[in-house]
């Protein structure tokens, strides 16, 4: 069976109450049996497909290089990465309330793969971006695509979101973080359908070097193991807090703000591990709460 992609070296859950956490493959013993293994991912597991990566935040630090990293503005920026290649996502992903930009390939008109690069500029007061992050999207394999690029709910990060289009239902989201300014992956997602419709949701929280690459358990389960240890996740769930701020799409503060109040209750049309997507105003609108606000109603 071809490889879930993931990763090594354990790390605490960032769900953010009892409620929301569901059982990670990293928890559970993985069983000897895989006589009714299914396929959930088509990703290769040839080490020639690692991908080469390049963490520069800290080379303006280092002693074998006299001049710091070139900074850039926007503008800058915005003609280095021609929109018709690339895609530019403005984010905070160090928590300095300074917004970063997050720069991808995506697939053109026609859905047709441009490249799989991807690359993080932190900006500063002043408006200019310093590279901090070389890196791949993970789609240069056949099938697998760009699905979006958002922050992490404590704006320490980002979640790189894939989809898998020649046939069924499989995604994969990517937990970006930093650790001693270094770049790695705190947490691997993958969700989607069985063969036999079932759906699954499988966390796996670890931290992973960009360079070194390791299998998750989950890529050897079995169908039933799928069903017992990765459930999907709840559509509907109860606001927890006073006061639960609805974000607009780009995860900014609405103008003036809206709220859910406590008690509420959610429909979600889609989430991840930080962030749940609504509707309100008679379905008029979209927005996201944080995912530490609510609790799941099963």
């Amino acid at each position: 069976m071809n490889k879930l992609y993931l990763i090594s070296f354990i790390i605490m859950l960032s769900a953010c109450s009892p409620e929301n956490q569901i059982p990670t493959v990293d928890s559970v013993e993985q069983s000897s049996s895989s006589q009714d293994n299914v396929r959930v991912d088509q990703r290769s597991s040839t080490n020639s497909e690692y991908i080469k990566i390049a963490n520069v935040n800290k080379m303006s630090m280092d002693k074998s290089h006299s001049e710091p990293l070139q900074s850039f503005t926007a503008t800058e920026l915005a003609k280095m990465y021609d929109n018709d290649l690339y895609k530019i996502f403005n984010l905070d992903v160090n928590a300095d309330g300074i917004k970063d930009k997050v720069i991808t390939h995506q697939n053109d008109e026609k859905n047709f793969h441009q490249g799989s690069d991807l690359y993080v500029y932190l900006g500063d007061k002043n408006n200019h971006y310093k590279l901090s992050l070389k890196a791949d999207n993970f789609t240069d394999e056949t099938g697998w695509f760009l699905s979006n690029i958002v922050p992490r709910n404590n704006r320490q990060g980002f979640i790189l979101e894939n989809f898998y289009s020649p046939r069924g239902h499989s995604e994969q989201s990517f937990y970006f973080g930093q650790q001693d300014d270094e770049w790695v992956i705190r947490k691997y997602v993958s969700e989607g359908t069985l063969i036999s419709g079932q759906g699954y949701y499988c966390v796996e929280n670890h931290i992973s070097s960009l360079s070194n690459r390791s299998y998750g358990k989950s890529s050897e389960y079995s169908e039933s193991e799928f069903i017992k240890y990765c459930p999907p996740l709840a559509s509907s769930y109860q606001v927890t807090v006073n006061k639960a701020e609805i974000l607009d799409q780009n995860f900014d503060p609405k103008v003036p703000p809206n709220y859910y109040i406590k008690d509420d209750a959610i429909e979600v049309f889609s989430q991840n591990e930080d962030w749940v997507e609504v509707s309100y105003k008679n379905n008029t609108k979209r927005g996201w709460v944080d995912k530490c606000n609510v609790k799941a109603v099963r």
